[in-house]
């Protein structure tokens, strides 16, 4: 049995590599995403799965909506990109497909969190004082953006304070 409703916007945590998974639920335990494997999605396209193999043994949530579009309605947008082959990490993947689908804005919060830890990861080389920090952190920044920014963002505000209050005494 579903436990999520048509023209529903679900999240999933793939724990590896570290990121949400978005589909929208079309009804009878369905579920319309972009498909591939993290490493592998040259061939990735958008397509119908069973809620179990989309979930993959976690937990779903429901994404709320300000403007969300009636269920048909988001239903039918998602359908009508059956098949399509344009993945693309930055500016078409699943959580774009699925606010578009839901609500018209091709939008993907994980990948407008990319520019904030990078220039957390500048702060915090310049700090530090090492290339090897900010090289590590530009390798880490695609894969694990969404945890990466909120700590090396706090760390380097951290530091950025502790370097100023020194440099004032």
């Amino acid at each position: 049995m579903t436990k999520f409703d048509r023209g529903d916007h679900i999240r999933v945590w793939r724990p590896v590599p570290g990121f949400w998974h978005h589909g929208i639920c079309v009804g009878n335990s369905e579920l319309i995403h972009y498909s591939g494997e993290v490493a592998r999605k040259t061939n990735a396209s958008i397509c119908r799965v069973g809620e179990a193999e989309f979930l993959h043994g976690s937990n779903g949530e429901v994404v709320p909506h300000d403007h969300a579009l009636p269920p048909d309605e988001v239903v039918r947008q998602g359908e009508s990109r059956l098949g399509e082959r344009g993945y693309n990490l930055a500016f078409n993947n699943c959580e774009h497909f699925a606010n578009w689908c839901k609500d018209g804005d091709a939008r993907c919060e994980q990948v407008r969190r990319v520019p904030v830890a990078i220039v957390a990861g500048r702060a915090a080389a310049r700090l530090a004082g090492t290339a090897a920090s900010f090289a590590a952190t530009l390798v880490a920044v695609p894969v694990i953006s969404v945890v990466v920014a909120p700590v090396a963002a706090t760390w380097a505000a951290r530091e950025t304070w502790k370097w100023i209050s020194k440099k004032g005494r």
